[in-house]
């Protein structure tokens, strides 16, 4: 089982699951049979869609090509297209596709029509920033606010345009609503304190810096007034000289783990990892090296070690919610349930907002003397702590999908189908969170 406890499956295999839920064998096989026979482009979206979920988005790209070739009317297969170019890196056929994808949806009524229209303007905000076209970008952002007035992605997306334009004030005022919708998001109040640095309100700074390091242990406040999160940097840019340097420093602890985020950069693990320990050695004290630590044992398929790395850090920060997050899932990854939910509970004591919590805590109340769904399973709390979740982020679709694999569990098929009909539609269409 991977660490979400999610199962991921293709469109087809999610139809055939309700088919056999709703009605009967023979009336979902003569349904598939006319389906495939009136809809030839629904087969070559459904392989697309699959591959796409697979991150094969060439061939997924080459499958949606084919189901416009056949006549597919709908716009959300052009906005799945313009997602296959937009991981490519494609950015150029990626705003075609998107372009194309709102056109089509705007003249159509095809289901999801709202949720398209809004990823679509999302996605091409997004390609506008990475390309420096700010006021393109400032122009789609507003387009997703018009839809939803709680989109933190837009909102701090529009404070790095106001930054990048040196404009701090409207900068401030994105930020700080973004911040006031999600005060658990680390990066933005981090950005939010660097606004304020620009501004020379340097209490305003210092407190929204502790908020974010309290969030986020990796986050310091800056000795340069540069925006975390607003810029991607390039692995291919990391030079070897640049290693041989800091390699020729390292003799503290802060200089060891400045040299494996640089071998880490290059995708050296193994050498990362080597200069990770050395940073904990020199300065037990200092917890990034610990944090880094446990995500390259998990990497590298060592959860234990990576438990080992986050027991020891949280003794040191026994409220910092993140830490017991992953901490959590690392245990659940090893089996120990009990342990993990421990780690669960108390972080919706620190923080109640992160839905991430709320999932795991569903997935474990699943499981009876150690089997998932085993006879007398909670099924009354996990269905509560997925609704949780929902209530705070309702497009989490792992939640949706294990919602409604709990109903089919406990005889309820009016909610399963409504549940599944929207992971049919939604789940494989991942917005792209660059600046969030």
């Amino acid at each position: 089982m991977d660490r979400s406890g999610f199962i991921y499956i293709s469109i087809l295999s999610v139809i055939i699951l309700f088919a056999n839920v709703i009605v009967s064998a023979d009336e979902s096989d003569k349904y598939l049979q006319y389906w495939e026979k009136t809809h030839q482009w629904e087969s070559h979206s459904a392989e697309g869609i699959r591959l796409l979920a697979e991150k094969s988005y060439n061939s997924a790209a080459i499958e949606f090509i084919k189901a416009i070739d056949f006549g597919c009317p709908y716009g959300r297969v052009r906005y799945q297209l313009g997602l296959c170019y937009d991981n490519l890196g494609n950015y150029d056929l990626a705003e075609d596709y998107y372009l194309e994808a709102l056109n089509k949806l705007k003249a159509s009524d095809e289901p999801n029509k709202t949720k398209y229209l809004y990823n679509a303007n999302l996605n091409l905000g997004y390609i506008f920033l990475k390309q420096g076209e700010y006021a393109e970008a400032e122009t789609k952002f507003h387009e997703v606010l018009k839809m939803d007035s709680k989109n933190v992605n837009a909102y701090a997306s529009l404070g790095y345009i106001y930054s990048e334009k040196k404009d701090y004030d409207r900068a401030i005022r994105e930020y700080t609503k973004a911040v006031d919708i999600n005060p658990g998001n680390a990066a933005t109040q981090y950005n939010l304190g660097v606004m304020y640095l620009r501004k020379g309100n340097n209490k305003l700074a210092k407190d929204k810096f502790k908020i974010a390091s309290k969030l986020d242990p990796t986050l310091k406040e800056p000795t340069l007034l540069e925006t975390v999160y607003s810029k991607n940097r390039d692995k291919e840019k990391v030079s070897i000289a640049e290693i041989e340097q800091e390699q020729q420093k390292a003799k503290t602890a802060e200089k060891h783990l400045k040299l494996g985020n640089l071998l880490y950069e290059k995708n050296k693990y193994a050498e990362a990892l080597v200069e990770y320990k050395k940073a904990n050695d020199a300065n037990p004290e200092m917890i990034e090296g610990y944090l880094n630590t446990a995500k390259l044992e998990i990497e590298n398929g060592r959860p234990e070690k990576a438990a080992e790395a986050y027991a020891f850090v949280l003794q040191q920060n026994v409220d910092n919610y993140t830490l017991r997050v992953n901490y959590g899932k690392v245990l659940y990854d090893l089996g120990k349930h009990d342990e993990s939910r421990a780690q669960f509970e108390k972080a919706v004591e620190i923080n109640s907002t992160n839905p991430v919590i709320y999932y795991y805590i569903g997935v474990l109340n699943e499981f009876a003397n150690g089997e998932r769904y085993g006879l007398g399973f909670n099924s009354g709390d996990a269905e509560k702590s997925y609704l949780n979740a929902l209530n705070i982020k309702k497009d989490y679709m792992e939640a949706v999908f294990n919602l409604g694999v709990l109903y089919i569990k406990i005889g309820q098929p009016e909610k399963a189908e409504k549940l599944m009909l929207e992971f049919v539609e939604t789940f494989l269409d991942p917005q792209l969170h660059i600046f969030y």
